[in-house]
């Protein structure tokens, strides 16, 4: 069955005119450390389960979602071009369940084909959730929230709340209810040496051995304690750290850490240039 397009959340439609209801299970976003926006290259989301991997499918909001999941643990796996690779187990039920808001109709609640609707206690609602419609006679619908107005300003502050595709069926009765969950599970992703910073980036690079062996240390800790930067040694015992706000110079800390050992090494970082350390003898 060829589908038209993917929708925010839950619904695909069909060429033909038959309609397949998808209930979304995890959305996934993710952050470029670097530059605080959404990562460059080629990202591989997916999730795995056992023997098989379940691709994830990216809509248009750059969300990758995984619809229909059973309420079981799962392992989603990041694997990034220019970023360290980064997994989270999680189960879609308990993520359902840690952030749902029951909220109020704010007066009756929506019909069939409505594309809005008013609700109280809408303070602590942001466009992450998705409100999940339910009538007295069973039927669940779910729709992302495209617009949140007015914004509220405290925690009885009434709101019409906006998705963009019509409802199917009408929770205008008695006894009807909405709650709002939260899918998601937002990744930050770091970037390796190779990521494509700019020329004009406040770099610091380093290669980490051990003291007394000479190879390449793997999967070593490298912060800047008081900045909240943060890294780690790659497959070569290489790493980059890249700095805001430093004042033209400054001396920094860097601290290193591997298997409980921990070495901390003060280096000059200058504004918009490249500092290498050279070889970092481990601990």
């Amino acid at each position: 069955m060829a589908l038209i397009r993917p929708y925010e959340t839950d619904k695909f439609t069909s060429y033909n005119k038959e309609e397949t209801i998808k209930l979304l299970s995890i959305a996934i976003w993710m952050k470029d450390d670097y530059t605080k926006k959404t990562p460059v290259g080629n990202v591989r989301v997916m999730i795995k389960d056992g023997h098989k991997n379940i691709e994830s499918i990216k809509n248009p909001s750059g969300y990758h979602i995984f619809t229909d999941l059973e309420n079981r643990d799962y392992e989603v796996s990041i694997e990034p071009e220019f970023y360290f690779p980064n997994e989270k187990k999680t189960n879609p039920s308990k993520l359902k369940n840690l952030s749902a808001l029951n909220l109020s109709f704010n007066g009756d609640g929506p019909d069939i084909e409505a594309l809005s609707a008013k609700l109280s206690n809408v303070l602590h609602l942001d466009m992450n959730y998705v409100l999940e419609f339910r009538n007295p006679e069973g039927k669940i619908e779910e729709r992302s929230i495209t617009k949140i107005n007015p914004f509220p300003v405290n925690n009885d502050s009434p709101g019409t709340i906006f998705w963009d595709e019509p409802l199917k069926y009408g929770f205008n009765k008695s006894g009807s209810t909405v709650k709002a969950v939260n899918y998601l599970i937002e990744f930050v992703l770091i970037p390796r040496v190779y990521y494509p910073f700019p020329n004009n980036a406040t770099l610091v690079r380093g290669l980490i051995k051990d003291s007394v062996s000479n190879k390449k240390i793997i999967n070593a800790e490298v912060n800047v304690p008081g900045r909240g930067i943060q890294t780690r040694s790659d497959d070569n015992g290489e790493f980059v750290l890249h700095f805001a706000k430093i004042n033209k110079e400054e001396v920094v800390t860097i601290e290193i850490k591997k298997d409980g050992s921990i070495k901390t090494i003060d280096t000059k970082v200058k504004e918009w240039k490249m500092q290498f350390m050279g070889n970092i003898l481990f601990p």
